[in-house]
């Protein structure tokens, strides 16, 4: 899949794929190891926002710690909502991970409280929101559930 911007002899990012990615996504360098690491879509990024201070600014990871996975390293980490109890699908602000509902406009940035064990997505198995927090490995996550529905097909058959 290619963006118009690519292929449009008329665009400025014509045949300039590095140059769109930079116009496109915020990319900041780890302040404990060094590395570049994407920070988020440039258009998440609020007006009014002041810049990340620099020692904020962690990739997955160092932030991961011992939370990566000894099978697939940190690059398949799943992340909390720094906000809520749900699971992130969005990393903003090179610091920041939202789930779809605190992303959403009005973005929230306010921290809820969970709701305990029996009504928490998580089962409370976190720190309190308003931190980052890596829940586990995605890929870990789905060969256990595809090695559940087998095993489920398994003793239906």
């Amino acid at each position: 899949h290619s963006s118009e911007a690519l292929t449009d002899p008329t665009s400025p990012y014509f045949e300039k794929p590095l140059e769109f990615a930079r116009s496109q996504f915020n990319y900041y360098q780890c302040s404990e190891c060094d590395r570049p690491y994407y920070g988020g879509l440039r258009r998440c990024q609020d007006v009014e926002r002041e810049e990340p201070n620099k020692k904020d600014l962690i990739c997955g990871g160092c932030s991961a710690g011992s939370a990566s996975c000894a099978r697939h390293g940190p690059s398949h980490l799943e992340w909390k909502c720094k906000y809520c109890c749900n699971t992130a699908v969005w990393f903003c602000w090179g610091t920041t991970h939202f789930c779809e509902l605190c992303h959403s406009p009005p973005r929230k940035t306010v921290r809820e409280e969970c709701k305990g064990e029996e009504k928490c997505p998580l089962k409370g198995l976190h720190p309190p929101n308003g931190s980052e927090f890596a829940i586990g490995c995605s890929m870990c996550r789905s060969a256990a559930q595809e090695a559940a529905t087998q095993q489920e097909q398994g003793n239906v058959e």
